[in-house]
């Protein structure tokens, strides 16, 4: 029998060029939409990241500066190393003013403008580098600022700030007209002025109801006489001293004192009794004094006087809130009509108008009544009689018009921005906001 036998041939031909093209062909029909979503929606979280990232950043500067009054943005702008808190990594940051060509020049806070109303100033003046610093704020109500580098997620940006008071003045946006008093817009109403106590740089005392009562009778103990409200002259007196010790350097220390001196009935014997107290003194913290607080009993006709001296021989800028306390044991209406104290302010000074103490107080009120009585208070300014005016005078609660209300557009931009003038094909957002609460 005859057998065949088939051979199996291995077969080592390799995949043709036109094999492999197709190959491609139908991996790349499949793998490109996928990529290109990919890329898409790469390219699209990028940019929500961007924009996140920018909108963050202006409603930061947005929200720091509603929280903080226009005087005390102005002064952070102005001096940024005196510590900048309106946004962490805020750059490098500037008040400017817009000119009459609509481009942003620089100010300087070290410069008095000779006339605010209409030179480009800055809206704070200091002449100490910041240490201290007056608000001239600006007559246009428009406020602006410039930052670089403002520094959020390893990003940075440059932003253009403006603040406008102007809607919240008088001839300003219709909506307020519908307030009871259309003719008074926020801004234009006076407000109280309050500054807290801070013992770092308010200095204080408070009379005891008892204490002039207490001290009639260690005269009358002490001399064994009988001495009378009617002969007895009190005078308290506020001295402002500026001190130095070798060890301690230069301070500031206010002491104050009650004196009483009376002649004994029927002599000419005078009997006198002091009490000193420490109202202030910053030799530990070295905070400058701002404000002296003193609450006192007035001492009303039944006493032979009633004398206060403030001794500011150093001329050390001071705001004195001298407060005449009620005592309702006796009829205070009618004592605060008759009511006349000797005020006394000693200063190194050429004229009153120079001087650098400012009263606030409820002198010359009828503090039951809350009527006027323009004779309380017989002022002597160094040797020579005054009208009390004369010397910086205001309302217990002092009150001023002020830009508290107002509109903040912040604008976002590229890095570099700040050094072209801000151009608008840098701009990546524009956030507006309101400070009207």
């Amino acid at each position: 029998m005859r057998m065949n036998r088939c051979e199996k041939q291995l077969n080592n031909r390799g995949m043709t060029l036109i094999e492999l093209l197709v190959a491609i062909a139908i991996l790349g029909v499949i793998v490109v939409p996928f990529l290109h979503a990919f890329l898409t929606s790469f390219r699209t979280n990028l940019k929500a990241r961007e924009a996140f990232r920018v909108t963050t950043v202006a409603q930061d500067i947005t929200e720091g500066l509603k929280a903080y009054k226009v005087d005390e943005i102005c002064y952070q702008y102005n001096f940024q190393e005196k510590d900048f808190r309106i946004i962490a990594g805020g750059g490098d940051v500037k008040e400017v003013r817009i000119d009459s060509s609509g481009q942003y020049t620089d100010v300087d806070p070290s410069q008095m403008p000779a006339n605010p109303d209409t030179d480009l100033h800055a809206s704070v003046y200091s002449a100490d580098g910041g240490e201290t610093y007056q608000f001239l704020k600006q007559k246009d109500g428009r406020y602006y600022f410039a930052m670089s580098g403002i520094t959020y997620e390893n990003k940075k940006y440059d932003a253009f700030i403006s603040m406008n008071a102007v809607p919240y003045r008088a001839g300003g946006s219709p909506v307020f007209q519908t307030y009871e008093n259309a003719d008074k817009m926020p801004n234009e109403e006076p407000i109280a002025v309050v500054d807290r106590m801070n013992t770092d740089q308010d200095g204080f005392f408070v009379q005891d109801k008892e204490s002039d009562d207490s001290a009639i009778m260690e005269m009358r103990s002490g001399s064994g006489e009988a001495i009378e409200k009617s002969n007895v002259e009190r005078t308290i007196a506020v001295k402002i001293d500026n001190s130095y010790e070798p060890e301690r350097g230069d301070y500031v220390k206010v002491t104050i004192s009650y004196n009483y001196a009376g002649n004994i009935a029927g002599s000419q014997e005078t009997v006198t009794y002091e009490k000193e107290s420490v109202m202030f003194n910053n030799v530990e913290t070295k905070e400058a004094l701002r404000n002296l607080y003193l609450f006192y009993y007035p001492a009303y006709s039944d006493w032979k006087g009633d004398n206060l001296v403030i001794e500011n021989e150093h001329n050390i800028p001071v705001t004195i809130y001298l407060i005449k306390q009620m005592n309702h044991s006796i009829p205070t209406a009618y004592y605060e009509n008759t009511y006349r104290l000797k005020l006394t302010l000693k200063e190194d000074c050429l004229s009153v108008a120079d001087s650098p103490t400012v009263f606030c107080t409820n002198l010359n009120k009828n503090i039951m009544t809350n009527t006027d009585v323009p004779t309380q208070v017989e002022f002597q300014y160094n040797q020579a009689p005054q009208p009390f005016h004369s010397v910086r005078t205001k309302d217990l609660a002092a009150s001023e018009v002020r830009d508290r209300l107002y509109d903040i557009t912040v604008e976002i931009y590229k890095e570099g921005a700040a050094l072209n003038g801000f151009p608008e094909k840098d701009r990546l957002l524009i956030f507006d906001g309101s400070k009207d609460d």
